[in-house]
């Protein structure tokens, strides 16, 4: 039986960072600059919700260039195992 992460669902409360979430879900490893276009959240918003959603676990980044490209992480990062809310693959 998988346990929920109380840390991730609370850093998932906030609703940029949840809208942040989906869209990632929705449309893959994007950019800080193509998450502005789809969100219509301003850049310092969303780099400073990214931070948080990548610290908790939910997200890593790789650097393509002067780019951060931002995606889902799938594995937890309290026990290692897949990540319930990004779910099995």
């Amino acid at each position: 039986m998988k346990k929920f992460c109380v840390n991730c669902l609370e850093v998932l409360g906030t609703k940029s960072r949840a809208r942040l979430y989906l869209t990632l879900q929705k449309y893959g490893k994007s950019s800080v600059s193509e998450l502005v276009k789809k969100t219509n959240l301003t850049q310092p918003t969303v780099s400073y919700h990214l931070i948080k959603l990548e610290k908790c676990g939910l997200l890593n980044h790789v650097k393509v260039g002067k780019k951060s490209m931002y995606q889902i992480s799938d594995t937890c990062l309290y026990d290692k195992g897949v990540c319930i809310i990004s779910g099995e693959k």
